[in-house]
């Protein structure tokens, strides 16, 4: 009867520490996105006098390509992590398996962006960029 509780108690607290990581992975994918939302909105307008670098990274057009890309690249990492196969999985990791395939495509898009950003941005002379 004792073990029974115990055993009872233990599945309680998979299936709430589940519960508190889907929260936590769903805020953190909201605040992303959110903030992929206000750089599109706020994104500096591209000045006359800008160098080439940075009108190329203020267009939307662009911003939008590099987000496309890390969503494309999220896509291709969740689909092979995927394709490795489930079999081991516990029930309460496959459950949170689905969630994380979610939010790892806003993390795709807002380190596409960070990466352009940095790269374009100048501080990391990696040699001649001409696009």
């Amino acid at each position: 009867m004792y073990a029974a509780q115990i055993l009872r108690e233990h599945q309680d607290n998979v299936y709430h520490k589940l519960q508190v990581v889907k929260r936590q992975l769903t805020v953190l994918s909201v605040v992303a996105v959110m903030a992929l939302v206000v750089w599109f909105i706020a994104a500096p307008a591209p000045s006359a006098g800008a160098a080439g670098n940075q009108l190329w990274l203020a267009t939307r057009g662009f911003a939008g390509a590099v987000v496309m890309f890390g969503i494309m690249g999220a896509s291709v990492s969740g689909i092979l992590s995927t394709a490795k196969g489930r079999d081991g999985m516990r029930i309460p990791d496959q459950l949170l398996d689905s969630l994380v395939i979610m939010a790892r495509l806003v993390i795709g898009a807002v380190s596409a962006l960070a990466v352009a950003t940095f790269l374009i941005s100048g501080v990391l002379a990696i040699g001649s960029l001409n696009y």
